[in-house]
């Protein structure tokens, strides 16, 4: 899994998610997720939004080879 961003919401339950190499889930290689093309570039994405994630929230997501989906909402870092 790698962590995102949700940038935009569709009426559909989809999302836009930010994707940065940093959040990349490296430990499991390029090959297990491929949705960057391995570019290791800053990628937008679109993903199924189950869980109602908001523009803004933090989120995990799992990538298949023909779906991104949010995984979980992640905590606010405490201030």
């Amino acid at each position: 899994m790698m962590t995102a961003t949700v940038l935009r919401l569709f009426p559909n339950g989809k999302a836009d998610v930010l994707v940065t190499p940093e959040n990349c889930a490296a430990e499991e290689g390029c090959a297990a997720c491929a949705a960057c093309g391995s570019s290791r570039k800053t990628l937008t994405v679109k993903a199924a939004n189950p869980l109602g994630a908001a523009v803004g929230d933090k989120v995990e997501i799992r990538s298949g080879v023909f779906r991104v989906a949010i995984a979980r909402i992640l905590p606010e870092p405490a201030a």
